[in-house]
């Protein structure tokens, strides 16, 4: 690659760095060397930063250039500058105004692209020049959906979030003498996917195949791997077909050095489970796993239930052993259940159709024990339930058009029984809803830009009727919400550090603005129900994939960031339930694909780390409702993808591990 700096400036338009050639010169200096390292000695990149130029072009006019603005104006520069450009087949045209954007690279002009000065640092650079060389974004796995550019682990993720460091050659001594660390930033590494949509990583030379073993026998397999990158010689990282269908998944070590010392230093370095398309194109790159290296840790992917588990770990080298875990996959809608009193429940699944389906029970299930009743609407994944007092029901998805929609139950449907009210809104995650009392209803799901959004019902919608609340954060799970009594509500979600997050509702937010940090490391969404006021219990999965609780009674318990382990291992998020005071029900499906149930009264049964197996093989997460003391209905869809029910009332019914079929199909 041959690579020519321009600096751009406006006519009319007054510069808003003070940038010089030279600064700018040792900016692209660094990234020449990132990408002499990481292609492993492959790529030297030529390149030359031009003086500053200023265009005969408005500011205006040059966003109306658009990303056509590299060809235009080019040719300009040559002229002034009195330099030619014809040595160079790609161009960074840097352009110093206040309203330029960060960073893009258009796929009508793939040679071109376009930096705002204020934004420009090597970690920056280095993501729009890694498209230059083949790479696309690297993304990141959630419970809400895929996250564009949210693997923190390579280059090609989101600028600011991922795991880079300052280069302190690269600081400035400001004005007021002291150091300016920003626009210093640079790093962490590519990720295998991306090293190999660039060719520097040759699977043939530089990986093993764990295919045979992860698909036959044991299913398992030990690996040892050098870290990245490719300088570091052979087998640099592990390969699976078949694990998921149509997927590739990809095992990598990278040690907390060099271009990766920005990492977090948990241990020597970190582990990463990334799944491609098999043509190994990086626009598939899709990062399901980080697992810190040290001897023991282990964790589940996120899809494929390998779990990988730490053998031995140095700076230089891991080992490894990965095993798959489970016969199906956990990839359906979860229904939704909700009672509004005794012998009273109402179940609501996503369709093969993608319609909203329902099913109650009344003594009798209806319309069948086999048959739905057809709500229509098309949704985007689970549906969410609440009743706030007897014949009333609220249910909220999330359209195909990303809003959220709406249909109510007051003797009757509203505002029809196929159709649905929007409410506006454009959300990745699906909806989570809590009532503190009689016609009130607060909603929660996460934004487009990942920050919760509310909404309130209180005899009319708040703010509005198309309008939500934001609330801020960045999340990768989906919120939930518990509510002890009127006029309190508590939210709880999984941070972009998977970390838990938790704000609360009591006469205003708390914090605000913000979200209390309640320290762990999570790869579910939590699941969060209270007994009563002043109480709450919140349980999620942890990187190890097993279940992990913390409780607030006045204070936190164990402590403010501390969690209390209770074993197991799981696919699925936990549901909760409390029927009364000092009682909680927790179940989730465990890697064989059954239920698993573990209860609280007065200490933990059937043990602190033991689970009681009720059977069954799920392919969603489970939920679950009481309507009184000593009574638990359990719903999930199972491996036929019809909806599945077992039942506590002093004894399991229809018995320990057998479970009643409700019939339907659901996605």
């Amino acid at each position: 690659m041959k690579l020519a700096v321009l600096l751009l400036s406006c006519t009319g338009s007054a510069r808003v760095t003070d940038f010089s050639r030279e600064r700018v010169h040792s900016i692209v200096g660094n990234v020449a060397g990132y990408f002499l390292d990481q292609s492993g000695g492959r790529v030297s990149m030529e390149f030359r930063v031009f003086d500053w130029f200023q265009l005969p072009h408005t500011s205006q006019q040059w966003n109306d250039l658009g990303f056509g603005a590299g060809p235009a104006v080019s040719p300009l520069v040559a002229q002034g500058l009195n330099v030619d450009l014809a040595p160079y087949d790609h161009f960074a045209l840097v352009i110093d105004k206040f309203d330029a954007s960060s960073a893009a690279v258009s796929p009508q002009y793939p040679n071109y692209v376009h930096v705002g000065a204020q934004s420009l640092d090597p970690a920056l650079l280095e993501h729009e020049l890694g498209h230059f060389f083949g790479a696309g974004h690297a993304n990141l796995d959630s419970p809400a959906g895929p996250i564009e550019y949210g693997d923190r682990f390579c280059i090609m993720g989101r600028e600011g979030a991922k795991y880079s460091f300052v280069h302190t050659p690269l600081n400035r001594l400001r004005p007021d003498g002291r150091i300016d660390t920003t626009q210093s930033d640079t790093g962490p590494g590519m990720a295998a996917p991306s090293l190999i949509a660039c060719g520097w990583l040759d699977l043939a030379v530089h990986a093993v195949d764990i295919s045979a073993p992860l698909n036959a026998g044991v299913r398992r397999a030990q690996v040892k791997l050098a870290a990245l990158p490719v300088t570091a010689g052979n087998r640099l990282c592990a390969f699976a077909d078949g694990i998921v269908a149509g997927q590739r998944l990809l095992l990598e070590y990278r040690s907390c050095t060099g271009w990766d010392r920005g990492l977090p230093h948990q241990g020597p370095g970190w582990v990463i489970a990334h799944l491609t398309g098999l043509e190994n194109r990086s626009g598939m790159s899709l990062q399901i796993g980080a697992l810190a290296a040290s001897p023991g840790a282990s964790m589940v992917s996120s899809k494929g239930a390998v779990q990988l588990t730490i053998d031995t770990a140095t700076a230089s080298e891991v080992t490894l052993t990965a095993e798959v875990m489970a016969p199906v996959a956990i990839d359906r809608a979860a229904p939704a259940v909700a009672s509004w009193g005794t012998d009273r429940m109402d179940i609501f699944g996503r369709g093969l159709d993608k319609a909203a389906f329902h099913k109650a029970w009344a003594q009798a299930w209806y319309p069948s024990q086999a048959a739905w009743e057809d709500l229509g609407g098309g949704f985007t994944g689970p549906l969410a339930v609440a009743s706030w007092g007897t014949d009333r029901l609220d249910i909220f998805g999330v359209g195909l058009d990303k809003a959220m929609w709406h249909k109510a139950w007051a003797q009757r449907w509203h505002p029809s029984q196929a159709g649905w009210e929007s409410i506006g809104g454009g959300f990745i995650s699906p909806p989570t809803v809590a009532s503190w009392g009689a016609d009130r209803l607060d909603i929660f799901a996460l934004g487009l830009d990942q920050a919760v959004w509310h909404k309130a019902w209180a005899q009319r919608w708040h703010p509005s009727q198309s309008d939500w609340e934001p609330l801020g954060g960045k999340f990768i799970s989906q919120p939930s919400v518990a509510s002890w009594g009127p006029e309190r509500l508590d939210i709880f979600g999984v941070g972009l550090d998977k970390a838990m997050y938790h704000k609360a509702w009591a006469n205003g937010w708390h914090p605000s603005p913000g979200w209390e940090f309640l320290g762990g490391g999570f790869t579910s969404p939590p699941a969060v129900c209270s007994w009563g006021p002043d109480r709450l219990d919140i349980f999620a999965l942890g990187l190890d994939g097993s279940m992990w609780h913390k409780a607030w009674a006045q204070r936190w318990f164990p402590s403010q960031e501390g969690w209390e382990p209770l074993g197991g291992k799981f696919l699925s998020p936990p549901a909760v339930v409390a029927w009364g005071p000092g009682r909680i029900d927790i179940f989730a499906v465990g890697l064989d694909g059954a239920m698993y149930h573990k209860a609280w009264s007065d200490g933990w049964y059937p043990s602190p780390s033991g689970w009681e197996n009720l059977g069954g093989i799920f392919a969603s997460a489970p939920t679950v409702v009481s309507w009184e003391s000593d009574r638990l209905d359990i719903f999930g869809v199972g491996k036929d993808f019809a909806i599945w029910h077992k039942a506590w009332a002093n004894a399991w019914h229809p018995s320990a591990t057998g479970w009643e079929p409700l019939g339907g199909g659901f996605l």
